[in-house]
């Protein structure tokens, strides 16, 4: 009762259809010109239990990504995210391509309001990433060129908040990432700039709204990110400020023990 389960709900399925298009079409409508870094999508699990997992697929700004959580006890979660994207605009003469690894731990609880069917959900996460980028970009005439390439390692912070009501939820996340550019190399009108161990940091902000059609959860997730760094103010790190995601989940939960 996975995907084969969303093909029995016509409706449900022509949603999920237009929300992955309009992902589509907003990645390439709204993603930057030359990045040296996206923002992955913000896993948020929303446990209530221990002995519960979240197994996932997306599409969106960041490109196809993967996202898992467990549960191996009350209160205590392991994460782990990979997204990668390979955009190639022949139109604007534009390309960029990117990779992200996290792995994450955290605390989670929730405090019933109505019994299992309303609750809210507090979480928090710390972790660690890796990622990469090339991005190549000629798409203002003939006397413009940027390139970038950027090899990186990411801690990052991530607390939530969330509602739920019988089959939907409503969470909040921010994510705070003290990012290190271990290797970093820009190439702006025919001058290029080269960094080793440039730090930067960058933070996000994001709102999910889930739907349960268990065991399947469909996760919407859109928000905004920024980067920035103070050891060198004569170059401009660009980046990718739109968060836009669609994922769909494989969820098992069992009820709480009482």
């Amino acid at each position: 009762m996975t995907i084969y389960a969303l093909a029995n709900y016509p409706i449900m399925r022509n949603s999920v259809i237009n929300l992955l298009l309009s992902a589509f079409f907003v990645g390439m409508v709204f993603g930057s010109c030359a990045p040296v870094y996206v923002a992955n999508r913000l896993n948020s699990p929303l446990f209530d239990d221990g002995g519960q997992a979240n197994f996932g697929v997306g599409y969106g700004e960041d490109g196809v990504s993967l996202n898992a959580a467990v549960s191996p006890v009350n209160s205590i979660a392991f994460i782990g995210n990979y997204s990668t994207l390979n955009r190639d605009n022949q139109e604007n003469a534009s390309k960029f391509d990117h990779t992200i690894k996290e792995l994450g731990v955290g605390y989670f609880n929730d405090i019933p309001f109505k019994g299992e069917d309303e609750n809210f959900f507090y979480e928090g996460f710390i972790g660690v990433g890796l990622g990469n980028s090339k991005s190549d970009d000629y798409g203002s005439g003939s006397f413009y060129d940027e390139k970038s390439e950027s090899e990186y390692r990411q801690l990052f912070i991530q607390p939530s908040a969330g509602y739920r009501i019988n089959q939907f939820a409503l969470a909040g996340s921010f994510r705070m990432n003290f990012v290190n550019f271990n290797q970093l190399k820009i190439t702006k009108d025919n001058s290029t700039k080269s960094y080793n161990n440039l730090n930067a940091y960058s933070f996000a902000l994001a709102g999910t709204l889930y739907g349960w059609f268990d065991p399947v959860r469909i996760g919407l997730q859109a928000g905004f990110a920024g980067l920035g760094q103070n050891e060198d103010t004569e170059v401009v790190l660009d980046y990718d400020p739109l968060i836009f995601n669609l994922s769909i989940e494989y969820t098992f939960r069992r009820r709480k023990e009482k």
